[in-house]
């Protein structure tokens, strides 16, 4: 082969170092824009009302140290008081230290999910992202726990260097998100049994064994360091579970006919979605294993949803919006399967936008205009944080 020319290989290096620095550029800005559309600084005061008022409570039991489990029995954990959706001058500048690491981690999460994503479908997704995130408000981080949590599936699951990146900071934030509340425990539960059965079936027996292994040691570890006491985990579980079986009866809203329709236009067109998928990959079973974890997340978002079908429903769609938005992410398919995947992730995008519409049209018509505006209050907050 002929050799170029050492001037021709350097000219030729401008326009590729061109091409690297503008691409680096762009994604910084991507996830500077995410980071800051997800952020949520406490602006409202505490009161009566319910949201508002376990808010509270939660940071009354963390100051206090009240044990969990025999001494206060509810689907929060002992992390909760860290989700800073009021201000009550309790914890405050851990509550932030915790806001501002925990949506990093989930930012770089979805920055590195959209990588994986054609053009089309990253542009999608980041901006559902910059705009339904703001628009939903304190409640949207939930959404966002489910999808990362449901994300490190791929990125843990692929033998490459982003995992030894992630894998540390991913188990962290995994076992933090765990006592933040039940639902969150039994979904990062669930991943991580299922990224260690992925890494039995490859053989990797040091993975298969860590990763649950580091994950209930960082359990441990924070269970102890929120003050609470290593024999109440198990009776804060229990109690836990109690309090969500009547959960439906107490506090349960049957949802509108619409939304109900839509909402299971959404679920069959993700059943399949997912059995189109797991049928392309039915000679590799392994690949299977980041599809169960979303496939999981989805079912656990319908519970949010549905028990409680007030605002609740729009969190359902919402989550499923960014889960047809990624698809592509968590699954390798041969090229014959990528055609109807990409029209049944379509057709479940456009149904999610139909459920957010008819539920609160505001949600997508005022949509852009708040998550502008929320960017510029957030950045105008953290530049005066002091002043908190």
């Amino acid at each position: 082969m002929e050799q170029q020319p050492i001037g021709e290989l350097a000219a030729g290096s401008k326009p590729a170092r061109r091409y690297s620095a503008a691409r680096i550029a762009a994604w910084s800005i991507a996830a500077c824009l995410t980071w800051l559309s997800i952020i949520y600084l406490p602006g409202e005061a505490l009161s009566p009302a319910l949201d508002r008022s376990y808010q509270g409570a939660l940071g009354y039991f963390a100051e206090k140290q009240m044990q969990f489990g025999p001494e206060v029995m509810f689907t929060y954990g002992p992390l909760g008081y860290l989700v800073p959706e009021i201000y009550d001058g309790t914890f405050f500048k851990r509550k932030l230290v915790s806001e501002l690491l925990s949506k990093l981690l989930i930012t770089l999460v979805l920055v590195r999910i959209a990588l994986r994503l054609p053009y089309l479908s990253r542009a999608f997704f980041l901006s559902s992202v910059w705009i339904l995130a703001p628009r939903f408000g304190n409640s949207y981080p939930e959404v966002l726990f489910y999808f990362s949590i449901a994300a490190a599936s791929p990125i843990l699951s692929r033998n490459d260097r982003w995992r030894n990146y992630f894998f540390a900071p991913l188990l962290v934030f995994l076992s933090f998100v765990s006592l933040i509340k039940l639902t969150l425990l039994v979904s990062s539960l669930l991943v991580v049994l299922l990224l260690s059965v992925y890494w039995a079936m490859k053989r990797n027996w040091k993975l298969c064994l860590s990763i649950p292994a580091v994950f209930a040691a960082l359990i441990l570890l924070s269970w102890a360091m929120a003050g609470q006491k290593w024999m109440n985990f198990p009776t804060w579980i229990f109690t836990s579970t109690e309090v969500a079986s009547g959960y439906q009866q107490c506090m349960g809203i049957d949802p509108e006919p619409g939304v109900l329709l839509l909402a299971l236009a959404v679920v069959s067109v993700a059943l399949c979605l997912f059995g189109v998928s797991v049928y392309a990959l039915r000679k590799n079973l392994s690949a299977c294993i980041p599809l169960l974890c979303l496939a999981a997340s989805y079912w656990l978002s319908w519970k949010h949803g549905f028990i409680r079908a007030d605002d609740h429903v729009n969190l359902f769609f919402g989550f499923c919006l960014l889960g047809f938005a990624s698809f592509a992410a968590f699954v390798n398919q041969p090229a014959s399967a990528i055609r109807i995947r990409q029209a049944l992730a379509g057709v479940g995008c456009v149904l999610c936008l139909t459920g957010i519409y008819v539920k609160s049209p505001a949600f997508l018509t005022d949509g852009l205009t708040y998550s502008v505006s929320h960017l510029f209050e957030t950045t105008r907050r953290l530049a005066a944080i002091t002043t908190y």
